[in-house]
């Protein structure tokens, strides 16, 4: 159950940080992290949809296979949305911190 916690916890995370992404891409501000942050939130977007598209128009769970699959849908995106957070950290602190140049 702590994979749920951790998924739910870290997907809060990712929701509530979209809007530094697209306020750092629009400030043009910290490189390619945003990029990749959005990147890594859309995957696991699309991961989500892609299974609940297959099991409800493409294909019928007989077994235990949706709920297997759905599990370990949330065990694969822990880590990217755990990458996720530590890019939007690090987006964070260079919208708040001032550039210095000599």
């Amino acid at each position: 159950m702590a994979w749920v916690y951790a998924f739910w916890g870290l997907g809060l995370i990712a929701i509530a940080t979209i809007a530094v992404d697209v306020l750092a891409l629009r400030r043009k501000v910290a490189g390619r992290l945003p990029v990749v942050a959005l990147a890594l939130k859309g995957l696991v977007v699309a991961g989500f949809a892609g299974w609940w598209i297959y099991f409800n128009y493409l294909g019928a769970a007989d077994t235990w296979e949706d709920l297997t699959s759905f599990a370990g849908l949330i065990v694969l995106s822990i880590p990217l949305l755990l990458i996720a957070a530590v890019l939007d950290v690090l987006v964070i602190r260079r919208l708040v911190t001032p550039v210095s140049r000599p």
